[in-house]
């Protein structure tokens, strides 16, 4: 009759699966717990892994992915235009003209109506056709002229 009584802070089912002070158990005790077999439930995670990771790479780009394209499409029409101390950089209407055509290569690559269409999984590609960009023929007259001219001061 002066049997010790232990008193625990636990629930029956913390008890039977061995929870620790620290609230861990093992995989182990919970896999006997809950009758799992181990090669299943890790088939299940793996497979819910590949799911994750095609979903990620299916998203939209994301703010930082627009960033790196819009930066890298800033680099190549400064390199086109001929530095941002040229004329043709300094002539709005030039500079548009060659950051257009360097959207619209990414457009017609793609068949998307914008560049923020594209898919996650596509951007690094995206920014190797920014890399490899090459001016149109016509472009490439009109800097040549626009930057052989002499600013007027």
């Amino acid at each position: 009759m002066n049997e010790l009584q232990t008193v625990t802070n636990q629930t029956p089912i913390e008890i039977a699966l061995g929870i620790d002070e620290e609230g861990m158990t093992t995989a182990k005790k919970l896999y006997a717990f809950l009758k799992l077999d181990k090669k299943i439930v890790i088939s299940r995670v793996n497979s819910v892994d590949k799911d994750l990771q095609n979903f990620k790479q299916d998203l939209p780009l994301l703010g930082c992915d627009m960033d790196r394209i819009t930066t890298a499409v800033k680099k190549m029409g400064v390199k086109c235009l001929g530095g941002k101390d040229s004329n043709s950089y300094k002539d709005n209407s030039m500079r548009t003209k060659v950051y257009t055509d360097i959207y619209e290569q990414l457009k017609r690559q793609f068949g998307v109506s914008s560049y923020k269409s594209l898919k996650r999984n596509q951007c690094d590609m995206a920014l190797k056709i920014i890399e490899h960009y090459a001016l149109p023929m016509i472009l490439q007259e009109e800097i040549r002229d626009c930057n052989a001219q002499m600013a007027l001061q």
